[in-house]
């Protein structure tokens, strides 16, 4: 009976270790940066949300994304900010930035923002 509990006990262990190591997506909201109305402002096709997870303090983001700049705001201050190149898969965020926060990915005249939690 002792063994069915301790091998019971080990398996939700590792569950529990399994969960928590995997990553969350990040649901992004958009709001476009540049309003100005131009000379030929057509219907375009609206802005791609970027898929990203985040792994501890790594993002994850999808193959084949263009160039974003990483702002992260705390209390309405922007305390990082950092390029990430389109060949870039994962980017390790800074351990100094700690608790909520909000993360915005700019790419061109868009902003995607999320909170989340480091």
């Amino acid at each position: 009976m002792n063994r069915n509990f301790i091998k019971g006990f080990l398996i939700a262990v590792l569950c529990c270790f399994t969960i928590s190591a995997e990553a969350m997506d990040i649901c992004f909201r958009c709001e476009k940066i540049d309003t100005k109305p131009t000379r030929n402002d057509f219907p375009k096709v609206p802005p791609r949300i970027p898929k990203v997870n985040i792994e501890g303090s790594t993002l994850c983001f999808e193959t084949n994304h263009p160039e974003y700049i990483i702002n992260i705001v705390q209390d309405d201050v922007v305390v990082f900010t950092a390029p990430v190149y389109a060949n870039r898969d994962q980017y390790e965020l800074p351990q100094y930035v700690t608790g909520s926060c909000i993360l915005k990915l700019i790419c061109g005249n868009y902003c995607f923002w999320a909170e989340i939690e480091l």
